[in-house]
C-alpha cells in the first residue's frame, strides 16, 4: 500500500485515483473517505480471493469492513460477516 503523504502537494500518475472534493464536506471529512475502501481492496487482493470463494469479514461495521463487504460482493465473492459491540 502506498497512500500517505504529509506534503501540501503530491504528483500522481494520470491513471491514479483522484476525485474532486464535494463542496459540502470539510477537508478533514473528505480525507477519511478513501481510507476504508483502499485498505479493504488492498487486503482482498493480498488474500488472492477468487470469484465464488467465501470470505469472512471480521469487524464488518467499520470503514474497512463495510467497504470490504461491498467490494467482495462486487467481485463475486460470498461474504460471511461478523460484527459485535465494542469492536
Amino acid at each position: 500500500m502506498n497512500l500517505g503523504t504529509n506534503a501540501e502537494y503530491i504528483c500522481i500518475s494520470e491513471d491514479g485515483t483522484i476525485e474532486i472534493k464535494p463542496d459540502n464536506l470539510t477537508w478533514e471529512e473528505a480525507a477519511t473517505i478513501p481510507f476504508g475502501a483502499n485498505t479493504a481492496l488492498h487486503f482482498l487482493r493480498e488474500g488472492n480471493i477468487r470469484s465464488g470463494q467465501k470470505v469472512l469479514i471480521y469487524g464488518a461495521s467499520g470503514s474497512i469492513g463495510t467497504a470490504a463487504v461491498q467490494l467482495a460482493r462486487y467481485f463475486g465473492r460470498k461474504s460471511q460477516l461478523f460484527a459485535a459491540p465494542g469492536m
